[in-house]
């Protein structure tokens, strides 16, 4: 059984879990969710069993104390606070969804403390109207309508067959969800508004694998056709784009940690492209 830790750091806390033999950090940023992603941390640990040979795994969450006014870029800081104390370096870091806007922006401002970097289902900016999928969540988060936020979200991030099959598993898991996780939920969503790092996303130095699906419902193929025009040309640069699997193509499709680790165990070799 894999134990939950609590990192504290000055004024605030962070939740994470650390698996795996290896000595190489592989560190995972989770995207979005109404209820902690720990919650399944034996299942993630079964899912993410290929890296464990090679690799000390990692997954942290955001801060438990949130204000309001949390942002993308204190997210940022408090995990290269993080990274600092328990003396991360030459990371490969994989960020999921707003997992991989933090990531994107680690990079970014940090390059010294990443050495590769894989993406996900994630956009390099955020515009007011692709944020629209988002005021709906919030408003619901806000009203408290557990149901509504539950079967809203699942519509939009799993395949259309795949949600109908769950949907009865999402309306129970509504009503466990606390006020406090809905609040919690709220800042983080909210945190999202008016990210933008697009025009510096050259700036980032180390190799990176993103990967997305065509038929995403929550940020569109458009959002991750915005980092491929930025760095195609790099020599950095690889993209993988799936056809069917919508925005939670990291659980479904079944070669998605495959491709990550060998992406990771590779030197300066160019990885295929698929479209």
């Amino acid at each position: 059984m894999i134990e939950v830790k609590t990192l504290c750091i000055d004024a605030f806390s962070i939740n994470y879990i650390c698996f795996g033999t290896g000595t190489k950090p592989f560190v995972i940023l989770p995207g979005l969710s109404v209820q902690s992603v720990l919650n399944a941390k034996d299942a993630i640990v079964e899912a993410y069993d290929v890296f464990t040979k090679d690799y000390k795994v990692y997954l942290f969450e955001s801060r438990n104390e949130l204000v309001s006014s949390f942002s993308i870029k204190e997210d940022r800081e408090d995990m290269v606070k993080v990274f600092q104390l328990l003396g991360l370096k030459d990371i490969h870091l994989f960020g999921v969804s707003r997992g991989g806007m933090i990531a994107m922006d680690i990079a970014i401002h940090y390059p010294e403390l990443i050495q590769k970097l894989v993406l996900a289902s994630t956009p390099s900016i955020l515009t007011k109207k692709q944020f629209q999928i988002f005021e709906e969540w919030i408003h619901l988060g806000e009203e408290k309508k557990r149901e509504q936020l539950f079967l809203t979200m699942g519509e939009e991030i799993y395949p259309k067959g795949l949600f109908l099959s769950m949907k009865e598993r999402f309306i129970e898991a509504s009503k466990t969800v606390t006020e406090e996780e809905l609040k919690r939920f709220v800042i983080l969503t909210e945190s999202m508004r008016n990210y933008d790092v697009s025009n510096e996303l050259e700036s980032i130095q180390c190799p990176i694998y993103f990967l997305y699906d065509k038929q995403d419902k929550v940020f569109k193929e458009s959002s991750f056709q915005i980092i491929v025009e930025h760095l195609k040309d790099s020599e950095k640069f690889e993209s993988y784009a799936y056809d069917g699997y919508g925005h939670a193509l990291y659980d479904l499709a079944p070669d998605f940690k495959e491709r990550i680790l060998k992406f990771l165990k590779q030197k300066n070799r160019r990885l295929s492209m698929s479209v």
